[in-house]
């Protein structure tokens, strides 16, 4: 019974203070909208511009003040809308901040923006007369700040003095429609043709974090995602100095990583010369990179030739993994008879003519000078497997390996044409020459500095 008791008076304490909370919002939302009208006047008497809204409501609790269908129109032409504006911190603050245009100490806060849009009046690219455009920049719009911002850090950092305080700010952006861009500045129409710009709605952001504690700059999950997959990059960065004219970086890493499934969708881009279009079919798309580079990175023109070089070669290292399957190319009836005339009059049928790649997979390193590799290429006219590791100097670059396995040729004849007219101007018939294992795969190796390439042949080499 004890139990009840206490349960029910907690209860009835909740709803007590609902409702005590309740009435102040309300009475505090009443207060503010009056206030809120008053400054706007001050504002539209000062400046060209006329804000309407239909709402205001105050939120005691969590210190937040959030304004429903704003418009905001400036010079009688360029209108802001939001259907919701919710800013987190004290009313007082902004109203003070909108009649003042001045702060004294701004701390965490965070702004939620829903259903924000833009109207403008632009000159038609056709008829060159005014049309009014509307675009819907986003589903929703949140900015997060946690740190300390004064007038004395701002005046200072104006005079070149870095903040000694950490600052973090977080951006995100979701439902962000880029056909609906493309649209409304007509990026889609030429005067060459239509190009079909892949249209989803994508999800956008990143957070930006400047650590005087730690001597660190970061942009962490800058990222894009939407229906096909998603892509993501982190930068890392370490400084020194405590003014602008002594600030410098010492290293920055890189790391980046995603994954789209396109599910076939098909691209279409003009091409001039052929008065067509070539259309490009994507599926999945995969990558990985990893990246860093150590020394003074801002200032890298100034150094001397030697410790550019050293930088270059020495303080960077990179690890790239990508991939793409059923990825097709169609290409214009045009472009096929150019290919038949200037290439090879072999080039064999594709089907709906179009290139298609079934399987490209590659990785790649890079570390203190050397740069190795692989790549496997399955497609409809061969395929490809190749190795290669080189080492990079200031003055060349060592092949000490780049081997090249051609295999499953659709057509010898048209492979024969192809390598005899990349190595027409040093020897005739090198297609014949070249090295073939027991099943026929063309072997293509070269050996040797970048100012003395050779080509081993099935007897000797060629010099390149």
């Amino acid at each position: 019974m004890r139990t009840y008791i206490i349960l029910f008076s907690l209860i009835a304490v909740a709803v007590i203070l609902y409702i005590v909370k309740t009435q102040v919002d309300n009475r505090l939302s009443n207060e503010v909208s009056l206030q809120l009208e008053d400054v706007i006047h001050e504002i539209e008497y000062e400046d060209d511009v006329e804000i309407f809204f239909e709402d205001v409501h105050v939120n005691s609790l969590a210190m937040s003040m959030k304004v429903s269908n704003l418009e905001i129109t400036v010079e009688n032409t360029d209108i802001i809308m939001m259907e919701e504006l919710t800013i987190g911190m004290s009313h007082k603050e902004i109203l003070n901040f909108l009649k003042t245009k001045e702060f004294n100490k701004l701390e965490s806060f965070d702004v939620e923006i829903k259903q924000p849009s833009i109207e403008f009046e632009r000159y038609d690219y056709y008829s060159d007369r005014k049309k009014t455009t509307e675009i819907q920049l986003a589903d929703y719009i949140s900015i997060d700040f946690n740190g300390l911002l004064t007038q004395n850090m701002v005046d200072n950092f104006i005079e070149g003095r870095l903040p000694r305080l950490d600052q973090v700010l977080s951006i995100e952006a979701k439902g962000v429609n880029i056909e609906e861009y493309a649209d409304a500045m007509e990026i889609k129409d030429t005067y060459e043709g239509r190009a079909v710009i892949v249209g989803t709605k994508s999800d956008f952001g990143c957070t930006f974090e400047f650590l005087p504690s730690t001597k660190q700059m970061k942009i962490t999950n800058l990222f894009q995602k939407n229906e096909y997959g998603n892509s993501s990059i982190d930068i890392l960065s370490e400084y020194k100095g405590t003014k602008v004219d002594n600030f410098s970086i010492k290293d920055i890493t890189i790391t980046s990583g995603g994954g789209f499934d396109f599910n076939n969708t098909k691209v279409e881009l003009p091409v001039t010369d052929y008065s067509g279009y070539v259309g490009f079919i994507l599926n999945d798309f995969n990558h990985n990179l990893n990246y860093s580079m150590k020394g003074d990175i801002l200032n890298i023109e100034y150094l001397p030739k030697e410790e550019e070089d050293h930088m270059f070669l020495n303080n960077t290292n990179f690890n790239y993994d990508v991939s793409i399957n059923d990825f097709g190319v169609e290409i214009p009836n045009a472009m096929i008879r150019e290919i038949k005339n200037e290439v090879s009059s072999f080039l064999p049928e594709l089907e709906d003519n179009v290139f298609h790649i079934n399987l490209f997979e590659s990785n790649m390193e890079y570390d203190e000078g050397m740069f190795v590799g692989n790549l496997n290429l399955d497609n409809s006219l061969c395929n490809i497997n190749a190795e290669f590791e080189i080492e990079v100097t200031s003055n060349d670059a060592w092949f000490k390996k780049c081997e090249i396995e051609i295999s499953e040729m659709l057509s010898r004849s048209f492979i024969k044409d192809v390598i005899n007219g990349i190595f027409i101007y040093y020897e005739d018939d090198v297609y014949r020459n070249l090295p073939k294992n027991d099943d026929g795969d063309l072997l293509i190796s070269i050996s040797g500095n970048s100012n003395e390439l050779r080509l081993k042949l099935r007897r000797g080499y060629l010099d390149l």
